[in-house]
C-alpha cells in the first residue's frame, strides 16, 4: 500500500460471500505516476467478517485497514474518493433509539 501514500486514489468497497463467510472487499484505483493517464486498480484488502456488517463496523474495519499507523494520515491525505453498490449498510447512518 506503499503507492497510495504517493499518489491520490479512489477506494471501492463491497461485501461478497464464500460459502458461508462474508468479506469485505476493499480495492484501489489510482494513476501510475503524475505524467501518466493510465490507471491500476489493485485489491487491498479481502477481511473476512464477523457477524455484523453494520455501517458502523465496516466503516471501522476500512478505517483500521487503510488508516492506522504512521503512514495511516498520509493515506487518509491521498483519498480523493469511495465508491460501493449503495447497499444501505454502505450509504446511510445508522440512528439507534
Amino acid at each position: 500500500m506503499k503507492i497510495l501514500e504517493d499518489t491520490p486514489y479512489s477506494i471501492s468497497v463491497d461485501e461478497g460471500n464464500k460459502g458461508k463467510a462474508n468479506y469485505l472487499v476493499i480495492s484501489a484505483g489510482y494513476f501510475n505516476s503524475p505524467k501518466e493517464i493510465k490507471t491500476t486498480t489493485q485489491l487491498l484488502g479481502l477481511i473476512e467478517l464477523s457477524d455484523s456488517s453494520t455501517g458502523l463496523n465496516l466503516y471501522e474495519l476500512v478505517n483500521d485497514f487503510l488508516f492506522k499507523g504512521d503512514e495511516g494520515l498520509q493515506r487518509r491525505n491521498n483519498l480523493m474518493g469511495i465508491s460501493t453498490d449503495h447497499a444501505t449498510n454502505m450509504i446511510s447512518a445508522q440512528v439507534q433509539e
